[in-house]
């Protein structure tokens, strides 16, 4: 289906039409944890992308599959291609703070509790969605790896009492995991 998808969407030629269809097929990936999957149609996208006349898209797309970076353990690669992934400003750069917050707090580096807590601050003025229930397991898992499993539980419930937060499989996933 997705494959589908992004051979129609490049024959329809629209811009956004091929940007969606790439983008959602490596978040499908992720969460699917198909990483040779997402490194194929990044590698097939980014040289689509160079063709349009905005940035945007291909610092979501890097910032998306930094994510299958982190699941994978390649921290240095997914710090790599956040770093690509920054630049303008983008619904991903929250997304992009809690893949960096992970890695550290993985390693046990700096403050990630502080840098998540930032990232939510700046969405909290949203209506609950991804963004939120991403963000709400990478502090549970956080919290998890601090050994505060009460915070932790906390956040995960939080995250998971959004209206529709049992559709979003693999961050409810996370929280559910970390939270437990």
């Amino acid at each position: 289906m997705l494959e589908e998808a992004r051979r129609e969407a490049q024959q329809a030629g629209t811009a956004i039409q091929v940007i969606r269809a790439h983008v959602n097929a490596v978040s499908v990936a992720g969460d699917a944890h198909d990483a040779a999957y997402a490194d194929r149609v990044v590698s097939d996208a980014l040289p689509l992308f160079s063709g349009f006349d905005t940035t945007i898209p291909r610092q979501y797309l890097l910032v998306v599959h930094a994510r299958t970076l982190l699941d994978r353990g390649r921290y240095t690669d997914a710090l790599a291609q956040i770093a690509k992934g920054r630049g303008d400003w983008h619904g991903g750069l929250v997304i992009a703070d809690a893949i960096e917050a992970l890695v550290h707090a993985r390693r046990g580096e700096h403050e990630p509790r502080k840098q998540l807590e930032a990232a939510l601050a700046q969405i909290d003025h949203l209506p609950p969605g991804w963004r939120h229930l991403f963000l709400r397991a990478a502090l549970t898992e956080v919290a998890w790896l601090e050994g505060n499993l009460a915070r932790g539980r906390e956040h995960a419930r939080t995250g998971l009492a959004a209206p529709f937060a049992m559709q979003l499989f693999r961050p409810a996933g996370d929280a559910l995991l970390w939270g437990a």
